[in-house]
């Protein structure tokens, strides 16, 4: 098995910090087709997939690990914001995480005898007034 070299991994470590390869190519004193055709190399993808993996298995561990202190900040972001969006957007957050994300229905109805018009039932108009009529129990 292959392994990549010192500048490479170095090029990785740039890369999923956000730097651009032209910022990489720079810092490493290469042109940036040098880096291009360092990126088509199977042992240079496999890392940095790898890399990535670990990064988003650290990520998630971390979050996990604050989970309660994150539901705790967005409840309070429920009850005290004063914007009302935020606030809807948060109440709404955290009821879809709770009952799952509500699906739209489409009723028909045979209003003129020919079959062809549909009524689509718009129930989120009722739905936000229900959300803020909420009254949180603590």
């Amino acid at each position: 098995m292959n392994i990549v070299t010192n500048e490479q991994s170095k090029m990785i470590d740039k890369l999923l910090e956000g730097h651009t390869v032209t910022a990489i190519a720079k810092s490493l004193r290469l042109h940036p087709s040098t880096l291009y055709r360092w990126l088509d190399k199977s042992e240079v993808k496999v890392e940095l997939e790898e890399r990535r993996k670990v990064l988003r298995k650290s990520a998630r561990d971390k979050i996990t690990g604050n989970v309660n202190n994150l539901v705790d900040k967005m409840l309070d972001l429920a009850n005290t914001c004063t914007d009302q969006r935020v606030k809807y957007n948060a109440i709404k957050y955290l009821l879809d995480q709770c009952l799952g994300t509500p699906a739209t229905t489409k009723e028909e109805s045979n209003v003129d005898g020919n079959g062809n018009d549909n009524k689509d039932t718009n129930t989120l108009k009722k739905e936000i007034e229900d959300i803020k009529n909420l009254k949180v129990v603590k």
